[in-house]
């Protein structure tokens, strides 16, 4: 898995400026705002955009189908994305969480839980993206995801406000994790099952 690890950064590697500017650009933003929460953020988006990069990469140039001749199996195959995902996730989080300290001047305990919440996030993301992308490929993926990010936005305010519900930070910060990890592990099985399926 490791070799596939650093095959993931490498075609991530000559997108390397544009990152930066990114992250450039997002904490002047941050910055102005006088909000690190903001670029904490950047976690998310990162957690998502990076592992469709280098799916992407991969299917342009049949990476695929040469892996196949090597000693790998598809299991993990499958799950190498999912480490790397984790990974950019975790990488930005930390990114965040110094963004948090010194722009705003948050206390350490409130940087923690921006940038934990915000990598809850990003692997709830990653679960729901993967499965997609393995069964329908990079492009077609990103569609489906879209419209899942719409329908589940509006199902959640639409819930929020017909029952008058409340959230309860403590209950939620508990919640989080158990559900971000729940939810990936059934992912995980999931790309599993579809990556051993599936023909190249």
């Amino acid at each position: 898995m490791k070799a596939l690890l650093i095959k993931d950064f490498l075609n991530i590697k000559a997108q390397g400026k544009a990152i930066l500017l990114v992250l450039a650009v997002w904490f002047i933003i941050s910055v102005v705002n006088g909000s690190g929460s903001f670029f904490a953020a950047l976690s998310v988006v990162y957690a998502i955009l990076l592992p469709l990069t280098s799916v992407t990469a991969d299917d342009k140039c049949g990476f695929e189908r040469y892996a196949m001749t090597m000693p790998l199996s598809r299991t993990v195959m499958a799950l190498s994305q999912y480490v790397f995902s984790l990974l950019c996730a975790f990488i930005m989080a930390l990114i965040g969480f110094a963004a948090c300290v010194i722009i705003d001047r948050s206390a350490i305990n409130e940087a923690l839980a921006t940038c934990a919440a915000c990598f809850c996030v990003a692997v709830v993301l990653v679960s729901l993206l993967l499965p997609l992308v393995y069964k329908y490929g990079p492009e077609k993926a990103r569609l489906v995801m879209m419209a899942v990010f719409v329908i589940g936005f509006l199902v959640f305010g639409f819930v929020l406000d017909r029952f008058n519900l409340e959230l309860d930070l403590n209950t939620a910060f508990i919640a989080m994790p158990i559900a971000a990890l729940v939810l990936l592990a059934a992912s995980a099985a999931v790309s599993v099952g579809i990556y051993k399926k599936k023909e190249f």
